[in-house]
């Protein structure tokens, strides 16, 4: 139901119950449509099921996505190089 959703794979490392989230949009609307959708239908039954949370999020994301990452202080990155087909 997001075509500007580019990305979306969920990876686990190893059996640690540590997952590693991975996310590509189209562009900055389409990441903030996404990521409200999470908070206003996922996001409470998800926090339910962890202990705690880390991100690591591209340092591009908008000002909606930082504030609602801002409960998980995370880290931010900035691309310094590569490239992608899409």
């Amino acid at each position: 139901a997001e075509p500007g959703t580019l990305m979306y794979e969920w990876f686990e490392v190893g059996e640690t119950g540590k997952w590693h989230i991975h996310e590509v949009y189209a562009d900055a609307d389409n990441g903030d449509l996404h990521v409200k959708g999470f908070a206003d239908n996922y996001a409470g039954r998800f926090f339910e099921l962890i202990s705690s949370c880390t991100g690591t999020v591209s340092d591009n994301a908008t000002p909606y996505i930082k504030g609602v990452l801002d409960g998980i202080s995370p880290t931010f990155m900035s691309q310094k190089g590569g490239f992608n087909r899409f």
